[in-house]
């Protein structure tokens, strides 16, 4: 193994603290690419806000899928949504893939299954953020969103997130990485979703895809009344709520997910 790949692995392993199988970098787009999971695999997880992929690898293994952290975000090299363009085919490969998305990581889904819809299977969204009520960052708070991101710990995260600590073991690589390295392009991620242009952009786009559309919400955390009754009416949209789960469900209710997101990409 040389130096590089040996760097690599220590890195992807996060230096010792977790010694699963299943982590690695690749090159996707020219960008140095974090996932885990199996890898290969046509089931592709994108993580939301302001966590990375390490909070979904159960669910990953429960469903056979890879998570793959967003440019900039995570572990993943580059700076964000900018570097789609590029990253997304390169995700895709020659496909047919199906797309998880939560949060940000719905848009992404979204604007890949738009660009190139003959690469896209499926979607599934949970909660996606421009079908919900605005709540993101505005450009205004970015730096408070930063500074706060930058200094929180994994207890304070897991009560921000779900209300309660019980996450917080599960959240100490994603704050690990929002203290070292991506708080501030986190903080700009999340002033991006509260763009009126962009939510509707995403919307508009979602309208063109063709294929099966799952969105996942969790009962305290759901649709906006108008766009449920919009996605209601469409054939190839199932609209599915998880009862007592909020913004995160991988967090806190993983089961319910991988029953769900199995029976979406059989």
């Amino acid at each position: 193994m040389s130096l590089e790949r040996w760097v690599d692995h220590l890195a992807a392993h996060r230096f010792g603290a977790d010694t699963t199988d299943g982590r690695r970098f690749v090159d996707v787009g020219g960008l140095r690419t974090f996932e885990l999971g199996a890898s290969g695999s046509s089931r592709v997880i994108f993580p939301g806000l302001p966590v990375n992929a390490d909070t979904w690898a159960e669910v990953a293994s429960g469903i056979r899928a890879r998570a793959v952290d967003l440019p900039g975000l995570g572990l993943s090299g580059g700076t964000g949504v900018h570097d789609w363009e590029q990253w997304l085919p390169a995700v895709l490969g020659d496909g047919p893939v199906d797309l998880i998305g939560h949060s940000i990581g719905a848009a992404a889904a979204v604007v890949a299954a738009d660009r190139l819809p003959t690469q896209v299977r499926s979607l599934t969204l949970i909660a996606p953020f421009f079908l919900q009520a605005p709540a993101g960052a505005s450009a205004g708070l970015r730096p408070l969103v930063r500074t706060y991101l930058r200094h929180t710990d994994p207890a304070r995260l897991s009560r921000r997130l779900t209300g309660s600590e019980a996450s917080a073991a599960a959240l100490e690589s994603s704050v690990g990485d929002l203290q070292r390295r991506t708080a501030t392009r986190a903080a700009e991620h999340l002033a991006r979703t509260g763009s009126t242009q962009w939510r509707a952009e995403l919307r508009e786009a979602l309208e063109r895809f063709r294929g099966p559309i799952r969105i996942i919400t969790g009962s305290d955390d759901p649709l906006s009344t108008g766009a449920f009754a919009q996605l209601a009416s469409r054939q190839n949209v199932e609209l599915i709520s998880v009862a007592g789960a909020g913004h995160h469900p991988q967090l806190t209710h993983s089961d319910a997910l991988v029953e769900l997101l199995t029976g979406s990409v059989e």
